[in-house]
């Protein structure tokens, strides 16, 4: 992984005894009253032999790197550098079939990648996993250097560092790493023949490893659960394969924690994968955890036909208030991907979701046929995405509320990069809970008002908190106060364990829709349930599929 060669280039001048600045040809000392030009002519005479010198005996420095940009950086920085014939730089993959390029131990430096990027820090940990195998298998006896920031991607290594230098590389404090690789640790370690002195010496080994020797113990069974998963989610993709090919479907769920021990939810969008691991119980043992999500990593890519760089993968942990709605990283990295025959932009790093939910494809279509020449409100809006098929659907007028100016921002991209934008849409930022109020005072009425709301909401733009199982009938009563006679309320919630209050009933015509509203790709396990609330009974009835 190295980069534009800078570690390659300093690590070959020191080797070689050649003098930093050699080659640059004016010093502004040049210009003071003082420069003797004879004395400075010997210097340069003396640093140009002790070059000539060192080059002889200089040994092998090569690096490498995945990127051919960076290959050909380093080699352009290498020839500036006057240094073309002695660092040989190759295209390599430092997690695949990593070799020496000599059969003599040596020194291995690198500085990673690294950060704290959601979606990005469990492929990280495996980079630096897969990296230490390499070294573990392949380098008996070197020494390793590793510059990082992050001690959790350090001890992905599987290998316990003899010095640690703290340093700042840029502005970052980061920490030198050195570790001496000695393949053969654990084999002797099991057959008593090393020595304590030989482990302080030899001292390979993390917590990390020790868990991996207890692993093997009952590597059989987890190789079994690794084949389970993999026939998994080939048997999945193949059957939705065809159900969305003849469905023009490009963005669906392929897997969602089918695998007990794989509990992840892998979504296809297009020729991108986002996978989401679900946060593991205390009780599961960390390394054991790593080990399978880097089963998923190895096959994801080549069971659902994509490639490695095309993975986003997060971890979805229990969150709070509006915590799941907050921005987690800086990538900014949109693509726009298809779906009915609309664009929507999807955000594949930055939030916990992507901007589109996908178990609501059967609800957004809904909302397109139930939309024409009616007004339309969309409560808790996020992306908008719903307002988009409502326009689509000849909706008269959309109101689009919710809090967040970022959503607001996207669903009014949204609604543009379908051309549907004109005066007839209206976006509102606001604490959806405050403005029924505002809108049952001005005597508002709309026709058709879908409403999907967070679970639990305790954010600092909301005067209350919203609990949706404690505080449904009065946010779906103001619905209903805002609802025209002849109108009907589509409301959606993922809520688990929810119970639609029978007191509803009393004052509206209640329907659950869940069945028609759940897509193939979720009928195992449904993420949301679905109801139609209406004044009059003959507003219940559904259109046909």
């Amino acid at each position: 992984m190295c980069g534009s060669g800078t570690l390659l280039v300093e690590a070959a001048m020191m080797a070689a005894d050649i003098a930093p600045g050699l080659l640059r040809k004016q010093f502004g000392f040049h210009h003071w009253k003082q420069f003797e030009p004879q004395i400075w002519e010997a210097i340069i005479s003396d640093a140009q032999s002790r070059r000539l010198e060192g080059l002889k005996t200089l040994p092998l420095v090569s690096g490498s790197d995945n990127s051919e940009q960076a290959v050909g950086i380093a080699r352009s920085n290498i020839k500036d550098a006057g240094l073309p014939s002695t660092i040989k730089v190759s295209l390599q993959d430092a997690t695949k079939e990593l070799a020496p390029h000599s059969t003599v131990a040596g020194l291995i430096v690198t500085n990673p990648p690294y950060g704290k990027r959601i979606g990005q820090v469990q492929l990280l940990r495996t980079l630096y996993h897969r990296f230490g195998a390499q070294l573990k298998i392949n380098f008996n006896g070197w020494t390793a250097v590793i510059i990082t920031t992050e001690q959790e991607l350090a001890q992905s290594m599987g290998m316990r560092a003899f010095r640690k230098n703290t340093l700042f590389n840029g502005a970052l404090i980061s920490v030198l790493y050195q570790y001496k690789i000695n393949s053969h640790i654990n084999q002797s370690r099991q057959t008593g023949d090393i020595s304590n002195q030989q482990m302080l010496e030899n001292d390979s080994e993390t917590s990390e490893s020790v868990a991996i020797e207890v692993q093997e113990i009952d590597g059989a069974k987890a190789a079994e659960h690794a084949a389970m998963f993999s026939n998994r989610l080939k048997k999945n993709y193949r059957h939705l394969k065809k159900w969305a090919r003849k469905n023009k479907v490009s963005c669906y769920r392929v897997y969602d924690a089918d695998i007990p021990q794989y509990a992840v939810a892998i979504d296809k969008y297009d020729d991108w994968i986002h996978v989401q691991e679900y946060q593991a119980p205390k009780t599961v043992n960390k390394n054991r955890a790593f080990q399978r999500i880097n089963d998923v990593i190895d096959v994801v890519a080549d069971i659902l036909e994509t490639s490695q760089e095309k993975i986003a993968l997060k971890v979805r942990m229990k969150q709070e208030g509006s915590k799941q709605y907050q921005k987690q990283d800086k990538k900014d990295y949109k693509i726009i991907v298809q779906e009915g025959g609309y664009d929507f932009i999807i955000n594949m790093y930055d939030y916990i979701d992507t901007g589109l939910f996908l178990d609501h494809r059967n609800m957004r279509q809904l909302i397109k046929t139930l939309s024409h020449d009616r007004s339309f409100l969309n409560l808790f809006a996020y992306t908008g995405s719903v307002t988009v098929y409502a326009a689509a659907g000849g909706a008269r007028t959309t109101t689009t509320v919710d809090m967040s100016n970022t959503y607001l921002n996207w669903a009014q991209e949204n609604l543009y990069i379908n051309g549907l934008s004109n005066d007839n849409h209206q976006f509102i930022r606001e604490d959806c809970l405050k403005w029924i109020e505002k809108a049952i005072h001005d005597k508002q009425k709309y026709q058709l008002i879908f409403i999907d709301p967070p679970t639990f909401s305790n954010s600092k733009k909301m005067e209350t908190s919203l609990d949706i199982n404690r505080d449904h009938v009065a946010l779906l009563s103001g619905c209903l106060a805002l609802l025209a006679d002849d109108g009907k309320i589509i409301f959606s919630t993922n809520a688990r364990g929810f119970k639609l209050d029978g007191s509803l009933a009393e004052n509206c015509f209640i329907k659950e829709i869940t069945a028609s509203t759940t897509t193939e790709d979720f009928r195992r396990k449904p993420l949301h349930r679905s109801w139609c609330l209406a004044k009059e009974e003959s507003a219940l009835e559904m259109p046909s599929a």
